[in-house]
């Protein structure tokens, strides 16, 4: 199915793309996917992607801690410019800290998930926003 919704995700570690890749190998809700290692290159992409809108993701995932520009100095980029401010980011991390969570949620996140080290819990979180998205974006 070639829905045309766009993915993107930023992350750095290996095992949580992979997670993500099998999730979304299961429920394909975006026909495009691109995945970024840091938080620079995906900012990189949003603004050669910013005059072409059918390009933009529909959805970003990001983690918190990346390399170059981590993941609230990424979402504070997009929500001050006003062309990607309306795409979604759920920022991924493996940090419950109160302050982490409220920054981020300043920044207008769409989404605050904390990674659990168990793969099981892990995957139901990431199904379990993946699967929110698409009923509010598929909404009528």
């Amino acid at each position: 199915m070639d829905n045309g919704s766009r993915l993107f995700i930023i992350e750095d570690d290996e095992i949580d793309i992979m997670t993500i890749r099998r999730i979304l190998s299961r429920q394909k809700p975006f026909s495009h996917i691109q995945i970024f290692s840091d938080g620079a290159t995906g900012w990189s992409a949003m603004q050669a992607l910013r005059n072409t809108p059918s390009q933009l993701p529909n959805l970003i995932l990001a983690d918190l801690n990346l390399p170059r520009l981590n993941g609230l100095e990424f979402l504070k980029k997009m929500k001050e410019d006003p062309t990607l401010r309306h795409i979604p980011v759920i920022i991924l991390t493996t940090s419950e800290d109160a302050n982490d969570r409220l920054n981020c949620y300043e920044y207008q996140c769409a989404g605050y998930l904390v990674k659990s080290i168990d793969p099981d819990l892990y995957t139901k979180k990431i199904e379990a926003f993946l699967d929110y998205w698409t009923l509010c974006a598929t909404a009528k």
